[in-house]
């Protein structure tokens, strides 16, 4: 293989990428796109693509799996009708209990020896990039106790230290690079090493880089790895602590531009702009956006609260980086919706295995997790150019696809059809348009009022105050609107009903109230009986005959003032609209303006 293909190859057919689910009569049910590309698309059984004197041998492999991990090498054709040796692991089941889907890996063992040889060149290079920086490196193995440190000088590798942790740390006590004063410190770090942690990150103070000309301030980190024998060993580097906090700033600033803090994926504002970058530039390549809604999301917030909700997210953004790998980005554009653009994959067929890959392996990531109900995966597609050349269009065609999906009754994909969609499509738009008027209109009136009551703020804070309170108890169609300031949480201001064992809110300390908080420290929950536990909040509510309820706090989470509750009890209870959250969180906002000065309504 020629050296300028072999990046391309050991980007397509990675050790770790070619992953299929198969049944157990060897037929392909689930693959990645390497997977295909590897064996073409017209493979549809492993048997078809196994050489023939390895046909029953593969299939007694297959047969015999129990569910452990196990491996064996075969030999097959790939689609250029090459014979090649690969491992053919079989992972686990993919189905849970029922047995009959099971996850396979498999591994070109031929290119192994390519690959490496080009990896070869990158460490070369790496090592010429550590020899330019303050960076030392380690490695710790516990079966033997020894630790070897290095630095890094025009590409060649220097050993300063390579010997028993032990005599490691007498010798750096002994020769004072270490001072007495920071020997706890270092103690520290030697037992923290050797109690072999998943993750390391740590501090010392230490002189051995200088020979004592300098004693630095050095953060030591790392994290457990196996090595070519399997065995499990610690390895990181040392760098100035100056350094540390200059890539951990770096890192931390990039990803709150770029990622979303809950699942890792890009957040709404990365992958929009990704796409419409990808739109512009692009010379008719074909483009696919998908959007993706998780089926059932509301029932798992609603059942097990939102700390579980954000975890099964997790899971979602995880398993989708997992399919998608290489062949796209992934991105989360709000609440339980998702969205995947596909680039230059032209093939309809090969689209349609990873929508498929991607409904099938959500639904297999929760089974039998739930069991009044099963978390599964709607998708919606649009393609660029035959469904549309802007961004706008193509996201409103994958989203009115998603919808189609889900009116079928959820756990599945649909593509933009012009001579299926087109008429429908058209018409949701003429009726979200109407709708939106007509929405938008109550909106615009309540930002009218907002912002014709802020601007009477700085001439009568507490009139305009009381106004606003009793405009939303009013026109929001409230049973109850409390105020309360304190230590004690005690009811300052009262609007409405009053509720029984309503004095008091003490519960904005329990965990239960804090753990539906969202991030602008506000609890929106639209039905009170649909949430499950025994909290000091709940209870509260049930208590108080509260059906539904949003809460604000009035200060922060971590020095909290006062709250603002917004009530509704019997039969009242539904869905809070934006525009009364967005009035609610205003109105905290000026009683926290007015609780800083002493100022109370």
């Amino acid at each position: 293989m020629a050296k300028e293909n072999i990046k391309e190859y050991e980007r397509d057919y990675r050790l770790d990428h070619r992953l299929a689910c198969i049944d157990r009569f060897g037929f392909i049910n689930v693959t990645n796109r390497a997977f295909l590309d590897y064996f073409g698309k017209n493979a549809l059984r492993l048997i078809d693509v196994v050489v023939d004197a390895d046909s029953e041998n593969l299939m007694s492999f297959i047969e015999s799996f129990d569910g452990n991990k196990k491996s064996e090498l075969f030999r097959f054709y790939n689609s250029a009708h090459e014979e090649r040796q690969n491992v053919v692991i079989l992972q686990s089941y993919a189905d849970g209990n029922k047995k009959m889907a099971i996850n396979i890996e498999m591994i070109d063992i031929e290119s192994v020896l390519q690959v490496n040889a080009y990896l070869g060149n990158d460490v070369e290079k790496f090592r010429a990039l550590l020899g330019i920086t303050d960076e030392y490196t380690f490695l710790y193995n516990r079966l033997d106790n020894r630790i070897s440190i290095y630095r890094y000088n025009e590409g060649s590798r220097e050993a300063l230290y390579k010997l028993d942790i032990d005599e490691w740390h007498n010798d750096m006590i002994n020769n004072g690079y270490v001072l007495k004063k920071d020997e706890a410190m270092f103690n520290s770090l030697i037992n923290e090493i050797k109690s072999y942690p998943h993750k390391l990150s740590l501090k010392i103070n230490a002189s051995f880089r200088t020979r004592k000309e300098v004693t630095e301030t050095l953060r030591v980190s790392g994290i457990l790895v196996k090595d070519e024998n399997g065995d499990r060993v610690l390895v990181g580097r040392i760098m100035s602590e100056a350094t540390a906090k200059q890539h951990s700033q770096m890192t931390a600033m990039l990803d709150e531009m770029t990622n979303d803090p809950l699942t890792g994926v890009y957040n709404k504002k990365t992958i929009q702009e990704y796409t419409e970058r990808l739109i512009t530039e692009n010379n008719d390549n074909v483009i696919t956006l998908v959007i993706m809604d998780v089926d059932h999301f509301k029932n798992v917030n609603d059942t097990y609260g939102h700390i579980f909700g954000d975890k099964v997210l997790t899971r979602v953004g995880r398993k989708l980086k997992e399919i998608v790998g290489e062949d796209g980005v992934v991105g989360r554009i709000g609440g339980d919706e998702f969205m995947i653009v596909f680039h230059n994959i032209d093939d309809e067929q090969l689209l349609r295995g990873m929508l498929r890959a991607i409904r099938t392996q959500i639904k297999w990531e929760f089974a039998g997790d739930f069991d009044d109900f099963m978390v599964t995966a709607s998708l919606g597609a649009a393609v660029y150019p035959s469904n549309g050349k802007s961004y706008d269009e193509l996201f409103k065609k994958a989203d009115f696809c998603l919808y189609v999906a889900k009116e079928k009754g959820r756990d599945r994909y649909v593509f933009y059809r012009s001579d299926i969609h087109e008429d429908a499509y058209q018409a949701s738009l003429k009726k979200a348009s109407s709708k939106n008027n007509g929405s938008n209109s109550r909106e615009m009136k309540e930002l009218h009022f907002i912002a014709n009551a802020m601007s009477g703020f700085s001439k009568d804070k507490k009139k305009t105050v009381k106004n606003m309170l009793k405009h939303m108890y009013e026109s929001f169609n409230l049973d109850n609107l409390s105020v309360y300031y304190g230590d004690d949480m005690a009811k300052s201001y009262n609007l409405g009903l009053e509720l029984p064992e309503s004095a008091h809110a003490l519960y904005v300390s329990s965990s239960d109230f804090k753990d539906n908080l969202n991030d602008n420290n506000i609890l929106i929950m639209d039905r009170t009986d649909l949430m499950l536990g025994s909290g000091e909040f709940l209870a509260s509510m049930k208590k108080q005959g509260v059906s539904s309820t949003l809460q604000c706090l009035i200060g922060s989470e971590n020095s909290i003032e006062g709250l603002l509750t917004l009530s509704k009890i019997g039969t009242t209870g539904g869905k809070w609209a934006e525009y009364e959250i967005e009035s609610a969180a205003v109105v905290a906002s000026l009683l926290t303006f007015m609780e800083e000065y002493n100022m109370t309504i």
